[in-house]
């Protein structure tokens, strides 16, 4: 086996062994739930929608992410297969990325850009939650393997991938309109001959693709433009205090920079200073790269009086994403930005090929040129294996908490004053895995309805705030199950408790389960706005008072995207009592 294709076995073997690997590590809140309860029903056989998740400005995206995600429900109902499909479909490019690389830049930088996209922490963060930016690179890649095809090559066939890659991606998320700009640019520069048939079949392929939306459509009489002309409207009238140029240094730097965040709670001293002194190298080498990529293709400009397509073509992948995006005024998010892989880590692999390239034109001794090719390689491997242990640490970390803490550095713009947002810090959020197995272990020893569920059961995992809307209880309920038990049921973080006691009934993972009778006497609390005097006394007669629902939870309306407000304050005093 050559050389190059070893090194390709262990950086696919790298990928999914990280890719594939705590894919129910993640996060599982409101749009997760959306998606999963919209995705089984269409496995079940309930539901063929016509379109997707709700996006700002249009109404709503394709149905292409709720049909992909449905594939793996009609064989589990775990939303974690789910994941486990996105994270395949990441891995795809992956060795997209390779191809990439090797084909248009040379074997260095197709195994470079491979080996450091492979392991890169925000890439597999992103890749484990059942979202729809999961899939943005697959399709990206995608995308431009076969506009590379067209542009360089002069392959008709990749203007038909290109156009239908950037259909998919369409229908995922909406940032894909920018390599719609891409391709016109591209198109605009190159005057590529243009083969109508292909470009036929792929409008045919679009429409095929769009088909149901354009359906969905006409039944509203087409709201999704005036949806949209309103979207660019509102977004001019919003104040941001940020400058475009800040913007634009957020947006490149963001990847390299929210896992350092990540890194606080994971490493110490020096790993930690190791850590993050790796992540400056490496962005400086995407910004030097960045920089040299414009200087090689406007030298060659001046010889031949042609920019070379290869270099240009990853030159528009980078600036104009970034700086059409940056020009969005409202809530600017990292995973935006998503639609970049593989492209930072293509340029990185640029400029390792040249330094080696460099390295070989001096007229050093063979000792010499070993100790710099060594340390070259020195300098690729060391990357890897801070993005390796990263990962592998964090995974760790969500196993030992429970939780998974995500810095609030991953919005990069947000207008309106936001608690989870603007505060410097982190949020955390309980791992899918333990939302999954705890409902499970609840109901499997206590059968229950979901009001009951809701009043007795306590715990992060059961709140309806961000929370996963009852989809783990619809899932594991047991039909027709109720009870009239009044004891209750605590989720306990080992962290939180010592562990022991009466009442104890097992424990998942760093989550111990306590059944217990509340100091509190919910069924006994009652409000009134009007009380008589005395009202407060034991011997109070209570029969006009109107009784509470404590805990105040209701079952969430899984039919509706709509979040639950975190509080609401009333405008007259009320009056409570009730036994403690």
């Amino acid at each position: 086996m050559p050389w190059e294709r070893r090194i390709l076995v262990g950086i696919l073997a790298l990928a999914a062994a990280f890719r594939l690997s705590g894919v129910d590590l993640g996060w599982f809140l409101f749009d997760q739930a959306r998606d999963a309860l919209a995705a089984l029903e269409i496995a079940e056989g309930k539901s063929l929608p016509l379109v997707g998740p709700v996006a700002q400005g249009l109404y709503a995206l394709g149905p292409l992410y709720y049909y992909l995600i449905a594939l793996p429900l009609w064989f589990s109902k775990d939303p974690s297969a789910s994941v486990f499909f996105i994270s395949l479909l990441n891995l795809t490019s992956v060795y997209l990325a390779y191809r990439l690389g090797q084909e248009f830049f040379g074997p260095t930088v197709g195994l470079v850009g491979a080996a450091l996209y492979a392991v890169f922490p925000t890439a597999v963060i992103s890749s484990h939650a059942l979202w729809n930016p999961g899939l943005v690179p697959c399709f990206t890649v995608v995308f431009f393997y076969c506009l590379y095809h067209f542009l360089v090559r002069q392959r008709p066939w990749g203007l038909v991938g290109a156009m239908v890659a950037l259909g998919c991606l369409l229908q995922v998320h909406l940032s894909g309109l920018t390599l719609l700009l891409v391709l016109a640019l591209a198109a605009s520069l190159y005057r590529p001959s243009f083969p109508w048939i292909h470009a036929l079949t792929g409008c045919v392929l679009l429409l095929f693709l769009f088909s149901s939306y354009v359906v969905f459509e006409a039944k509203r009489d087409f709201q999704a433009f005036p949806d949209a002309l309103r979207f660019f409207r509102q977004q001019g009238k919003v104040t941001v205090d940020e400058a475009q140029l800040d913007m634009v240094w957020e947006a490149l730097k963001v990847p390299f920079t929210i896992s350092t965040e990540m890194g606080k709670s994971l490493y110490e001293g020096v790993s930690r200073v190791f850590f993050k002194s790796v992540l400056r190298v490496e962005l400086a080498l995407f910004l030097g790269g960045l920089l040299w990529l414009p200087i090689v293709s406007l030298r060659q400009w001046q010889r031949t009086r042609e920019l070379p397509r290869n270099y240009a073509l990853l030159i528009l992948w980078i600036v104009v994403p970034i700086l059409a995006l940056t020009q969005k005024r409202e809530a600017l998010f990292w995973y935006y930005f998503d639609l970049l892989y593989p492209a930072q880590f293509l340029v990185i692999g640029v400029v390792v090929d040249e330094t080696l390239q460099a390295i070989g034109r001096w007229g050093f001794s063979t000792p010499l040129k070993r100790a710099s090719y060594s340390l070259v390689a020195l300098v690729v491997g060391l990357m890897v294996f801070s993005h390796a242990t990263f990962v592998s640490s964090l995974h760790r970390d969500v196993i030992k908490t429970g939780t998974l803490r995500l810095p609030t550095a991953i919005n990069l713009r947000f207008p309106e004053p936001n608690w989870a947002i603007r505060e410097p810090g982190s949020i955390e959020f309980m791992a899918l895995r333990y939302k999954r197995d705890l409902t499970a272990a609840i109901l499997a020893k206590f059968p229950m309805d979901e009001v009951t569920f809701l009043q007795n059961v306590h715990g992060s995992a059961f709140e309806d705030i961000l929370e996963d809307k009852g989809f783990f209880f619809q899932v594991f309920a047991r039909q027709g199950a109720t009870t009239h038990d009044e004891a209750h049921l605590a989720v306990v973080r080992e962290q939180d408790w010592s562990g022991g006691g009466e009442g104890t009934f097992g424990n998942i993972g760093p989550f111990w389960l306590l059944k217990y009778r509340p100091a509190v006497r919910y069924t006994s609390w009652q409000y009134t706005r009007e009380p008589r005097p005395q009202w407060f006394t034991p011997g109070e007669d209570g029969s006009s008072w109107t009784p509470v629902r404590l805990p105040a939870r209701v079952i969430p309306d899984r039919s509706k995207y709509v979040q639950t407000h975190l509080f609401y304050w009333g405008t007259f005093p009320m009056y409570y009592r009730g036994w403690i």
